[in-house]
């Protein structure tokens, strides 16, 4: 079809268009065979079906270009014609012949999908050739359009199927995170208990955290936000998991175990168009000495909730720690170890910024001290509870159920310790 158009357009004699008229009427049928034979710079070919009937049988034959269809025939009349033409010959354009009684009709079936219309009393030599060129082109280009639009849908529904395959692994992941500790009890006799919450704004999140068994004693705790949510986070979050992985040697080490992992992960990304950060807090839970060691690459501190005495506070600096710059952007940056102690019955909770910087209509934040006073209020509750409840509060100050960013909530609660002196989590700089 587009070879045709291009030899009408250099006013060359190849490949001449073969057009099937379907009309009844010998007088106009012989009208528009001399024009056709008068057009110049292109040849025509015309073959003639007095009946949709025939009309149908000699485009089944194939090899026709496009139709000129009268709509009242014999053996049908009216929008019928042109539906029962089309549907046998989708691809095909299809002109309508009408009289000037029947220009409504027609303009219907340039609506249901004619390439166009001409009023029989109306047609030229010029009008003619230029409705042929014209309505092959617009076919061809609606069927491009068609073409690619499918194209796109089916890539749109590949692309969507894959992300909802990454979204499963990646909930996989976390739903594979122990719940108790040592490895081998029971929740019942478990020395340490995790809790989490976690809510992805999209599909693939750039929230994650992950627990790591150092010990019969003692456990690590990784959480970590990648700025940005979506595919580009979510394979940042794949990147930091398989340096996880790889850095588990180090990992009772918390400042070294930071300052490998922004090693490797900025060495990934330093040849990317656009530096993704990542904040970061690990601590490391040893339930033989009740002491927890931190180090923190510009996260939010987390929150100790003594539940034996009500106090809540955040897990803050000791005079040897200093919180870290962000992964992924300093190479030569170094961490280090903060420290303090922890007693029976403390739940000590890591949470990402989705939680606290939730905004409501006035574009307030909920801030960290309504998360704070949150906590305390349901410092009773079983940590489950108490998770729920706090975004639940975070969900009535912003009026919605949906959060602007990725949220991610982690509990671990010190059912056992070797020794305890009853000490806080916060020890003054």
């Amino acid at each position: 079809m587009t070879e045709k158009i291009k030899n009408m357009d250099k006013g060359g004699t190849d490949a001449p268009t073969r057009i099937l008229l379907v009309e009844d009427n010998i007088v106009y049928i012989g009208l528009i065979r001399q024009m056709l034979a008068c057009a110049i710079g292109h040849a025509f070919i015309l073959d003639w079906a007095s009946q949709l009937k025939t009309g149908l049988t000699r485009l089944a034959a194939g090899d026709i270009d496009l139709v000129l269809l009268d709509l009242s025939l014999p053996d049908s009349s009216g929008l019928a014609t042109f539906t029962r033409l089309q549907t046998q010959a989708p691809h095909i354009p299809i002109i309508v012949l009408t009289g000037l009684d029947d220009e409504r009709l027609a303009i219907q079936t340039v609506r249901e999908g004619a390439q166009d219309y001409l009023v029989k009393t109306e047609v030229k030599i010029e009008t003619l050739r230029h409705a042929i060129r014209y309505a092959i082109e617009r076919k061809r280009l609606q069927e491009t359009l068609a073409r690619t639009t499918e194209e796109l849908r089916a890539r749109n529904a590949e692309m969507e199927a894959d992300l909802h395959m990454a979204r499963e692994l990646q909930q996989a992941l976390l739903s594979r995170q122990r719940r108790a500790f040592p490895e081998t009890a029971d929740e019942s006799g478990s020395a340490l208990r995790f809790h989490y919450r976690y809510q992805p704004t999209t599909v693939l999140a750039g929230d994650f955290f992950d627990v790591i068994a150092l010990s019969d004693t003692a456990a690590g705790v990784l959480i970590a936000d990648v700025m940005g949510h979506g595919v580009r986070a979510a394979l940042v979050t794949a990147l930091v998991r398989g340096l996880v992985e790889e850095l588990t040697v180090v990992a009772s080490d918390p400042a070294k175990f930071l300052t490998e992992i922004n090693r490797g992960l900025t060495a990934i990304l330093r040849n990317t168009e656009w530096p993704i950060p990542v904040s970061a807090f690990y601590l490391v839970v040893d339930i033989a000495t009740g002491r927890m060691r931190y180090a923190n690459a510009a996260h939010p501190n987390p929150i100790c909730l003594h539940h034996d005495s009500g106090i809540t506070e955040i897990v803050s600096r000791s005079p040897n720690s200093r919180p870290g710059p962000i992964l992924g952007v300093m190479e030569d940056a170094v961490y280090t170890t903060g420290e303090c102690q922890i007693s029976p019955l403390d739940l000590v909770m890591l949470y990402t910024d989705g939680v606290y910087e939730a905004e409501n209509p006035d574009a307030e934040s909920f801030g960290r001290e309504r998360l704070m006073a949150s906590a305390s209020n349901r410092i009773r509750q079983p940590a489950p509870l108490l998770f729920d409840g706090l975004l639940a509060d975070v969900q009535q100050f912003t009026g919605s159920t949906e959060f602007a960013d990725d949220v991610c909530l982690v509990g671990i609660e010190i059912m056992q310790v070797g020794q305890s002196d009853g000490g806080s989590c916060h020890t003054p700089s």
